[in-house]
């Protein structure tokens, strides 16, 4: 004869086994991959580049945001941000900004000539670039995409190496739609928008 204590011990065996075989059927979250695109900004006579172009090295990016991880990130609170470990970039954020500055920046600089590594060339300008904020703000109403940037360009010429530009663009942009693909498109938008206005500031400064 089965005790009451059996009888409950089976009943939290079963019970058990109907929450493993629950959880195993449900499906995992799949995980969404997104990256950063700009569009380029027509400049008059970009598609003419200057005879005397200069060559600009894009060097290293660096962020204390997000700087080991690819999660978009959402600010809930003054001191409270969430990593989305299931919306992720497809690439460290680093990586994503060298490789789109150097294309958005060949694309629409009418003085400079970028490359993203020196190889037999000495290049005449350096470009550095740190990610100050990127992430999701959903404390206001709508929420907004934050992407602060800051480059310093030296120039390397031995004869006349320094700093000659260390400026800092802030974006904010408002989410038409409050989703990850949302977030990520107001995001390339505020990146369109500070690469646009660098590459007006690095022509005039590059002679």
């Amino acid at each position: 004869m089965t005790s009451p204590g059996q009888i409950f011990t089976l009943f939290l065996l079963s019970l058990t086994a109907v929450l493993s075989s629950a959880c195993l059927s449900q499906p995992h979250p799949a995980l969404k991959y997104f990256t950063l695109e700009t569009k380029p900004e027509t400049f008059p006579g970009a598609d003419i580049p200057a005879p005397n172009r200069r060559t600009l090295l894009i060097g290293t990016v660096t962020t204390t945001e997000n700087s080991d991880g690819q999660a978009l990130i959402y600010r809930l609170g003054d001191n409270h941000y969430e990593p989305d470990f299931y919306n992720v970039f497809i690439a460290p954020p680093v990586r994503l900004l060298a490789d789109t500055e150097t294309q958005h920046l060949n694309r629409t600089s009418h003085r400079l000539r970028v490359v993203d590594s020196p190889g037999l060339t000495l290049a005449d300008f350096g470009l550095e670039t740190y990610i100050e904020a990127l992430h999701g703000d959903y404390r206001p109403t709508p929420p907004l995409a934050v992407l602060n940037l800051r480059f310093t360009l030296n120039d390397l010429r031995p004869t006349q190496s320094r700093v000659v530009l260390d400026k800092t663009y802030p974006c904010l942009w408002p989410l038409k739609n409050v989703t990850p693909d949302g977030l990520v498109a107001a995001l390339s938008l505020c990146l369109t928008d500070s690469l646009n206005r660098l590459v007006r500031e690095l022509d005039e400064v590059a002679h």
